[in-house]
């Protein structure tokens, strides 16, 4: 797989990573909050609304601590701004770098005395990468 290949595919998944991290939290947001009063029949002073780690008798069903639906509602967040950021650098890699003209001139002198000055003209193709971002530092150069 050449680098513009793998620059597309995590362009693609690290915004659906992002996306699923936020569904995530909204789904177990809304269970938590809809099923918190029913199972908060502890101790007032214990806060048990949680569908994690609740219990069950044959008269009555008790949740647990709040502090793990916080901790499943908030905890994808994490992942989601993280997938947020290198999601919009390899999306830049991908989609800014494309068709732009970039010239360069040489001048060379040969030993007849006759001096050539050389144009270039290049223009990005779809397989190659934005030359704007680089790989990281702690990566070795590609051979």
């Amino acid at each position: 797989m050449d680098e513009y290949a793998s620059e597309s595919l995590l362009a693609w998944f690290y915004p659906l990573i992002a996306a699923f991290s936020l569904v995530a939290t909204v789904t177990f947001a809304v269970a938590w909050n809809h099923w918190k009063y029913v199972l908060d029949t502890c101790d007032p002073k214990l806060f048990c609304g949680c569908i994690f780690n609740a219990r069950s008798t044959p008269t009555y069903f008790v949740g647990s601590h709040v502090a793990y639906c916080y901790w499943a509602t908030v905890g994808p967040l994490l992942g989601a701004i993280v997938a947020v950021i290198f999601g919009s650098y390899h999306v830049f890699r991908v989609c800014m770098g494309k068709g732009r003209a970039r010239t360069g001139t040489t001048t060379v002198k040969q030993r007849s005395g006759d001096v050539i000055v050389m144009t270039t003209r290049t223009e990005l193709t779809d397989d190659s990468i934005s030359p704007t971002g680089g790989s990281p530092a702690a990566l070795p150069p590609a051979s």
